[in-house]
């Protein structure tokens, strides 16, 4: 999991951080995914990744878990969505 200094970081930057991660581990298998092209993409010193990270396997496991939650989350919702509402009420419901 992160390290303290990371949830200290503003939004942005943490959404950077997380952006840049998702990207790398999308395109590569994870002994490929470098550390040096997350914080290129998000544009911080490779020394403050290891102020919020331990390293590439704490921060594959920290995206996987917050992609686990936002899926779980979608899923709740749908589960109390009328069936047959239309796309508008849908919306509604969900906003």
């Amino acid at each position: 999991m992160p390290k303290d200094t990371f949830y200290n970081l503003s939004d942005d930057k943490k959404r950077k951080i997380f952006d840049a991660a998702v990207q790398e581990f999308s395109t590569r298998h994870f002994s490929e995914a470098s550390i040096n092209q997350i914080v290129k993409a998000a544009g911080i010193p490779r020394g403050s990744f290891y102020q919020y990270f331990s390293g590439k396997e704490d921060l594959f496991f920290y995206i996987f878990e917050e992609i686990v939650k936002e899926k779980l989350e979608i899923i709740r919702q749908a589960e109390t969505i009328d069936p047959d509402a239309d796309a508008f009420e849908i919306c509604i419901q969900t906003t």
